[in-house]
């Protein structure tokens, strides 16, 4: 079994068939595809790219923990870029970078002059940077780390700061931000 030579656990069903972890990736597919209608986000091929392939893991019967949070990781860094170049006019170099930008350094576009993203959302940001990096790189990590990789419950914390983060790019493109 290849998830078990690379020691990765797909969620078990029991676990899908709760009504929270159910619930909560519903509802996720489904603000993700209307998120995926706004004009702005229509335009961009990569951010499309990306939530295409976020939505094939949310429509999966049992993802797993490394889909999850690499599809996860993929799309966060689609939205820095895209926040990226409508602050900028163009993508970061890195994904690290580009949230440090939005974080630290003002708009040259008019439209979002004076403004750079919250503390908290740079957190949210970095957290699943991080995430996607131990998703795909987990094999490389020493097994002395604790813990050594990611398990599925780790995926709340995937999907409600991924939630959160697609939230708040949908106010900044369409400038229903308070």
């Amino acid at each position: 079994n290849l998830l078990k030579e690379i020691g990765e656990e797909a969620i078990e069903k029991e676990e899908l068939q709760a009504a929270s972890t159910r619930l909560l990736l519903e509802e996720f597919r489904l603000e993700l595809e209307q998120f995926r209608t706004l004009d702005l986000v229509q335009r961009e091929a990569e951010l499309i790219t990306a939530i295409d392939n976020m939505l094939t893991v949310l429509n999966r019967d049992n993802p797993t923990t490394l889909e999850i949070g690499s599809g996860s990781g993929r799309l966060s860094e689609g939205l820095v870029n895209h926040l990226c170049y409508y602050f900028y006019g163009k993508r970061p170099s890195t994904f690290h970078g580009g949230i440090e930008d939005l974080a630290a350094k003002p708009p040259t576009s008019d439209r979002y002059k004076g403004m750079k993203i919250s503390a908290w959302y740079k957190s949210y940001l970095h957290t699943l940077r991080i995430l996607r990096n131990t998703s795909v790189h987990s094999q490389d990590e020493p097994e002395t780390q604790f813990p050594v990789r990611l398990v599925p419950e780790d995926t709340w914390v995937l999907l409600v700061n991924l939630r959160r983060v697609v939230a708040l790019h949908g106010q900044l493109v369409s400038n229903s931000f308070k």
